[in-house]
């Protein structure tokens, strides 16, 4: 090998090998780095202990912007890496988990920690669609909006609408023995409260109200209502509030069903149940039960068990026997274009009205039977037209029916038989045709969203009990408003409605909102004008049985009214809970107000514009959650005036308050909850005639309810138990300080308003198949 060819292997040989020893002392000082490497390690935990797999973890040292991403495994583990010489700076950790209030926090670098989250007390599902452009958050709304979830309802043993809406403050429920239970918002009542099953009206009034106990639950998700008119929206009938029951479209489960039994002690046997199956876009749905009630009077003792009727005076009861059965079903497909839903509605009630036996022998009697068919049948659509515009059309027909056969029945047989006078017998049906649409543009970061829509209502009347046996009245109407965001926490939002009726004439119907807020408070005011043209039956219809005595007038002028509305909700969240405070002013006019008023100084009762209505007051709610405890205390004071031509009594305010109170208390332990409901409804005022036909005041006494359940789950909460009292202060009657209680021919100076203290149970049991 020549000297050349040695030096030239020597020099390679020493590059090789200082290269490894660079490679290897480099080798070595990583291993010693990674070696130093600490780990901060942190474990998520719900409040009970449980792991919270796939949380969210946003991390950055402290004075860094860089920020880093974890995401805990399925033990609730995740661990951040932290390099030499920073064990001792701080991590600023943000945590995120769906129905876990978020987490920000600063922790010590090098050390391992556990976190329990705590529940969101915001409910995730609460959505809204009444009067919105698209469902949303009711926060965001510039209409205030309460919803009633029906999961809290449940625990409460409510059956119908009566029972959901019985402890809500600025409402009041009436009742009547036999054409049942009726609502006032804000001081009115009747007429002007809208009732809407999905948007569809609810129609069949009697006596002005639609019955609160013929609207079942059984497949209901929730309850949106909206105090003060959205007559721009949604027309007459409008003018005090609108209450829209919004049911089921949704699961999460392929296969659902659910049955539901409910037992009272006044001798009340419910069985209901509900079907539905979801495959990919498609769900098909059937639901439908039955309710009895075998009546009830004061004499009556605590039942448990049915038991039959003698056949003597004790036959005639306060609360007539009824029996109801009702069948809903739904088809829906859904997809990301829009969703389209085929609905139809059945719905029959029995009302028994037993008479008294017949002297001198006391062996026959007349007995009374009420039969009320309700049917619904319609469609609705809701699409996507464009990148930000949607359409959506709602239509349907409905109809409804009541009808009035006496029999005489011989009480040693009880064979019956119809009677011989036409004039016991009639029978009366509506038929409604409606239909909604709307068009919509709503980008998402848009200042300026609005709609343009419009809205049809036919109404046919038929029956002997209506003049010339038919009758029809027509409102279509086009309508329009927008939502303008003029600063980042004002929204205003301006509408208008213009309709042709076919009997009165229609002014413009203007109404305006604002919306004022942060997340903390929020600020809402609205001015909106209402018109109400008079109904078939306040026209037409002659309403005659035991306990009424009710004729339609032709020369009523309809009605309008101005409507003035302030609110303020203001929220804390803190570690403990929520609080949330809610204050508010309302104040209404009506122009010639339709109501009841005596002819002269007998015993029957015809629709009359009394002259102008005002109702105005305040209310305040305050709802705190604190930890398992929920607690909600709520005042409302309302003040009603009329003012009747050549009656100086009753230009005063009258004001009456009501008061709410309830106490939630969560079992996690056992897996339940207590609950205790209260409602203080004041005295109200009477009008009524007295042996002159001057018209007096008289004074309905306040009276107090009281409600408490306990519920139990079982099986993952797939089976629920629910026990409790109702009435637990054993109301009945209340007393008016006047000669008359109404529009009754019967029971002067006294009002019902329940059957008394009773005992319920429930049993809920859900099957779901994933």
């Amino acid at each position: 090998m020549s000297e050349i060819a040695k030096l030239s292997f020597r020099f390679g040989l020493f590059s090789f090998v200082k290269e490894m020893r660079l490679i290897v002392s480099t080798s070595l000082l990583f291993f010693i780095h990674i070696g130093s490497i600490a780990q901060t390690k942190i474990s998520i935990y719900d409040e009970r202990g449980q792991v919270l797999p796939g949380a969210q973890i946003n991390y950055k040292l402290s004075g860094n912007d860089k920020s880093y991403f974890q995401i805990t495994d399925n033990s609730g583990n995740a661990e951040i890496p932290v390099l030499p010489g920073e064990n001792e700076l701080p991590i600023i950790i943000e945590i995120d988990y769906l129905g876990f209030e978020k987490l920000l926090d600063t922790i010590q670098a090098g050390k391992s920690i556990k976190i329990h989250l705590k529940p969101e007390e915001v409910l995730l599902n609460q959505l809204v669609i009444t009067g919105q452009y698209k469902e949303g958050n009711p926060e965001k709304s510039v209409h205030k909006i309460k919803i009633l979830e029906m999961e809290e309802l449940k625990n409460r043993g409510v059956v119908n609408l009566k029972d959901a809406l019985e402890f809500e403050t600025n409402m009041r429920i009436s009742r009547d023995n036999v054409l049942g239970s009726s609502i006032s918002i804000q001081g009115m009542s009747g007429e002007n409260v809208k009732i809407m099953i999905d948007g569809v009206p609810v129609i069949g009034r009697q006596d002005g109200n639609i019955d609160l106990n013929q609207i079942n639950l059984n497949n209901v998700d929730r309850i949106e209502i909206v105090e003060g008119p959205l007559s721009v929206n949604y027309g007459t009938n409008a003018l005090a509030g609108t209450i829209n029951i919004i049911t089921k479209k949704d699961q999460a489960e392929e296969i659902n069903i659910g049955l539901n039994t409910y037992y009272e002690s006044v001798g009340q046997y419910n069985l209901d149940g509900q079907l539905s199956y979801s495959k990919k876009k498609h769900r098909i749905s059937v639901s439908g039960g039955r309710n009895f009630f075998d009546g009830w009077s004061a004499d009556e003792d605590v039942k448990f068990i049915p038991e039959s009727q003698p056949a003597d005076s004790s036959r005639f009861l306060q609360w007539k026997p009824k029996e109801q059965y009702f069948l809903n079903f739904q088809y829906s497909i859904k997809s990301k274009e829009g969703s389209y839903r085929l609905f139809a509605d059945v719905f029959r009630e029995d009302i028994t009205s037993k008479g008294i036996p017949r002297a001198p022998y006391y062996l026959t009697a007349f007995d009374q039977y009420f039969i009320t068919n309700r049917y619904m049948l319609g469609f609705d659509v809701n699409e996507k037209a464009g990148e930000n515009i949607y359409w959506s059309i709602l239509a349907s027909y409905n109809f409804y029916s009541r009808s009035r056969n006496t029999y005489f029945k011989d009480l040693t047989d009880l064979s019956e038989e119809l009677t011989e006078n036409p004039e016991d017998h009639d029978t009366t049906g509506f038929d409604s045709y409606m239909s909604r649409g709307s068009l919509r543009f709503v980008p998402e970061n848009s200042k300026l969203n609005w709609e343009v829509g419009y809205d049809l209502n036919h109404e046919i009347a038929e029956g002997k009990r209506i003049e010339d046996g038919i009758k029809s009245i027509g409102d279509y109407a086009i309508f329009t408003t927008a939502e303008w965001t003029i600063a980042s926490k004002l929204i205003v939002k301006p509408g208008l409605r213009y309709a042709y009726n076919t009997a009165y004439s229609s002014p413009l119907i203007p109404s305006i909102n604002f919306r004022l807020g942060s997340k903390s408070i929020i600020y809402r005011l609205s001015y909106a004008k209402g018109f109400r043209s008079p109904s078939l039956k306040e026209l037409y219809f002659e309403f005659v049985d035991i306990n009424h005595d009710v004729f339609g007038n032709q020369e009523l002028l309809a009605e309008t009214s101005d409507n003035i509305q302030f609110d303020a909700t203001y929220q804390l969240r803190g570690k403990q809970g929520v609080t949330e405070i809610e204050a508010g002013l309302f104040f209404n006019e009506i122009n010639n107000m339709i109501a009841l008023s005596q002819i002269n100084q007998s015993q029957q009762y015809t629709y009359m514009n009394i002259g102008k209505f005002r109702s105005k007051g305040l209310d305040f709610n305050l709802n705190q959650s604190l930890n398992r405890w929920k607690f909600v205390f709520g005042f409302v004071l309302t003040g009603r005036q009329s003012e009747i031509e050549n009656v100086e009594t009753q230009s005063a305010m009258y004001y009456s308050p009501e008061y709410k109170g309830t106490v939630l208390y969560e079992l996690k332990k056992i897996g339940g909850n207590l609950s205790a409901y209260y409602k203080y409804n004041g005295s109200l005022p009477i009008y009524y005639n007295d042996d002159l036909g001057n018209t007096e005041i008289a004074t309905a006494a306040a009276y107090e309810m009281v409600d408490l359940s306990a519920t139990k789950y079982f099986l993952k909460k797939s089976l629920n138990l629910t026990v409790g009292v109702k009435n637990l202060l054993d109301v009945q009657n209340i007393i008016s300080s006047g000669s008359a209680s109404g529009n009754h021919t019967s029971d002067a100076g006294s009002i019902p308003v329940s059957w008394g203290r009773t005992f319920f149970a429930s049993i809920k049991w859900t099957i779901n198949s994933k």
